[in-house]
């Protein structure tokens, strides 16, 4: 069966105990005889009171619980600790819950700082994105327009085009036939040189006969004389 103290009870003996230091012994009976009660709201509110008051500090880099705890682990009298946890000059003591409070507003003061920024940073994306759809826009007229040219000029181009493979097949029966011609003409030249040729060469051999014949019949100082009378022979012609 377990024993439940009343509230009265509680307090009476909470009088008592007052300033005395409560052996192991006691605490755990004391634990022992409060397992399994409901608390009223006033207790409740106390302990959230009490609660409230161990706040958390840190001391030299190591965190404690509370100041008393910190008292007892440092042998640091508490009106001491909470002076210098309250001081500016001792930047190693502070609460912790205080330094997080600093820590959120400075999170959430850049955090506005950085909505801000990003909403500027946002408006000046905007307003290049419209100045650059209205760019492109633009840039999309115009590509229709050089999509119009280009088409006219390819139309052009395959007209011109037809009408130059007109010209080259006339021309090349132009072409096919002046090389006829010149084939005639190359043929008949060739006949007239070979007739030339011989002319040259009957003429020569008179010539050559002639001088013979005259420079047999006078001395050499004679033949002097009269050598220039007849010319040398010509050349063939190529």
């Amino acid at each position: 069966m377990t024993y439940t103290m009343t509230e009265q009870h509680q307090q009476r003996i909470g009088q008592s105990n007052k300033g005395k230091a409560i052996s192991a012994e006691t605490r755990q009976l004391l634990s022992e005889a409060n397992k399994g009660k409901i608390l009223t709201e006033p207790t409740k509110g106390k302990m959230r009171l009490a609660s409230k008051t161990r706040r958390e500090c840190s001391i030299d880099g190591q965190v404690f619980s509370s100041v008393k705890n910190a008292s007892k682990e440092l042998g640091i009298p508490t009106s001491t600790l909470r002076q210098r946890l309250n001081s500016a000059n001792f930047t190693s003591y502070f609460y912790v819950e205080g330094v997080f409070e600093q820590v959120k507003n400075i999170v959430v003061e850049e955090s506005v700082k950085e909505i801000e920024s990003l909403t500027e940073e946002v408006g000046q994306v905007r307003r290049r994105l419209s100045k650059a759809e209205f760019l492109a826009a633009q840039a999309k007229a115009r590509a229709r327009k050089a999509e119009q040219k280009a088409d006219n000029l390819e139309q052009q181009l395959v007209a011109v085009k037809k009408a130059g493979e007109q010209l080259i097949d006339n021309h090349a029966k132009e072409v096919n036939e002046l090389e006829g011609r010149i084939v005639k003409i190359k043929k008949i030249a060739k006949n007239e040189i070979a007739n030339a040729n011989a002319r040259i060469d009957f003429i020569t051999e008179i010539q050559l006969k002639t001088a013979a014949s005259v420079k047999a019949r006078l001395d050499s100082e004679e033949w002097d004389k009269i050598s220039d009378l007849f010319p040398s022979p010509r050349p063939l012609i190529q």
